[in-house]
């Protein structure tokens, strides 16, 4: 079941369904949770950031408290 950020999450909506729609909403994949770099841009500026295994956990409950809260990016 999708749940689309926009709409209220409905009860049967699994943490695992509210994570993809909150990638794919947003352009991202799960694949670029193992990446060994990220593309970071901020004020416009484009740059690669290292992903070692400690900020790729962190990035993966950040999401997930972008789900929760229904918090954009």
């Amino acid at each position: 079941m999708e749940a689309p950020l926009d709409r209220p999450i409905p009860p049967t909506c699994r943490v695992r369904d509210g994570r993809d729609a909150y990638l794919r909403e947003n352009g991202f994949t799960l694949a670029g949770y193992d990446e060994p770099r990220s593309k970071i841009t901020l004020l416009g500026v484009s740059f690669w950031l290292p992903n070692p295994p400690s900020r790729r956990r962190a990035i993966m409950r950040h999401d997930l408290h972008h789900v929760v809260t229904r918090y954009g990016t």
